[in-house]
């Protein structure tokens, strides 16, 4: 049976310490709250996987980089998929994203998911319940727990959904 939300509570959202650090932190609170995983900080998570993000501070021609610290979905995709991590990962349409979907996959643990924001680009957060209007989600920007529309995640085009094995 999935946990409810006071289950999740007990533990404190990780806040991203900067806009390309979502995929760390969300996945620092994963393996903190899914049962027999260990647990990784989303600062050892950078080091780890440093070769899957944009680690270049500046460009060629000297200027900084705008790109850095992003990473790419396929490479999202790879870090989900690390051994280490017993995760089975789905790409999904955005309109796939019910509550029907997500509830089927709580039983071992949150969702971590990548998608798109409108406007906004890409972004990672954890989900840990679903009714049919709104999501319940820990966010690593701002680190917070928080319950949003469903359409804020099905507008995005795909979705990386990772759930434990």
């Amino acid at each position: 049976m999935a946990k409810g939300p006071e289950y999740y509570w007990r533990f404190a959202p990780v806040k991203q310490d900067d806009k390309t650090e979502c995929w760390a932190a969300s996945l620092d609170w994963w393996s903190t709250v899914t049962p027999s995983r260990t647990h990784v900080d989303k600062k050892q998570l950078l080091v780890d996987y440093v070769r899957l993000w944009d680690s270049r501070m500046t460009l060629p021609n000297g200027d900084d980089n705008p790109d850095y610290g992003t990473m790419s979905p396929e490479n999202m995709k790879r870090v989900m998929d690390d051994a280490r991590w017993n995760m089975k990962t789905e790409v999904i349409a955005g309109s796939q994203f019910t509550m029907e979907f997500i509830n089927a996959r709580l039983e071992r643990g949150p969702l971590m998911i990548g998608f798109r924001r409108v406007g906004l680009g890409g972004h990672a957060v954890c989900i840990y319940g679903a009714t049919p209007s709104h999501y319940a989600a820990m966010d690593p920007d701002g680190g917070r727990f928080i319950g949003r529309l469903a359409t804020y995640y099905t507008q995005s085009p795909a979705i990386l959904v990772g759930s434990a094995k």
